[in-house]
């Protein structure tokens, strides 16, 4: 069992990605897009655990130390390894910053990484350089304007299906409840 703590975004939210992105996907129709419904943030990727049970207490200790907080879209991005990776990222808080580093903590997670809020819209094999700045140009035009009351966290299975995932609810936490 594949599990991860995340912000589920709601239908708005994930519909005005999806309407921003949407002369994206006809030009790239051949990217691996990311389905509307899939689109959350994730806080922290615990990997494989067989039993999820024993961390649910620790989750909503976390949860209930930590208050609501709003979350804004900031632009539109793109990771690029052996493919490309596209990401509308957020601007960082020090709630959600709070929120990450007492989940690390509370639960022992030695992970290095700095944390940073995104939303994985896409991906795509490694393009030419010429097509790669096209992409990139063309992205980084987007506008992403929006903001909302991020209020609690869902703890999620990832299922494999094909290329895809499906993301299972397994629980969810109130902020500050």
């Amino acid at each position: 069992m594949r599990i991860f703590l995340g912000i589920k975004l709601s239908e708005e939210t994930r519909n005005v990605i999806a309407d921003q992105l949407a002369d994206l996907k006809a030009d790239y129709a051949d990217a691996n897009w990311t389905p509307v419904e899939n689109y959350h943030i994730t806080l922290e990727f615990f990997g494989s655990f067989p039993q999820y049970k024993p961390i649910l207490p620790i989750l909503e200790e976390v949860a209930f130390e930590s208050q609501p907080f709003d979350m804004m879209t900031l632009s539109g991005g793109i990771f690029i390894d052996d493919k490309l990776t596209l990401y509308i990222d957020f601007y960082k808080s020090k709630e959600i910053e709070d929120l990450v580093r007492n989940v690390r903590e509370k639960l022992a997670i030695d992970n290095k990484f700095k944390y940073i809020p995104h939303v994985t819209v896409g991906k795509a094999r490694k393009p030419s350089k010429q097509q790669y700045f096209l992409i990139k140009k063309k992205f980084e035009r987007l506008k992403f304007e929006h903001n909302f009351l991020v209020s609690e966290v869902t703890l999620f299975e990832s299922i494999p299906a094909g290329k895809r995932h499906i993301f299972e609810e397994l629980a969810s936490f109130k902020l500050g409840a």
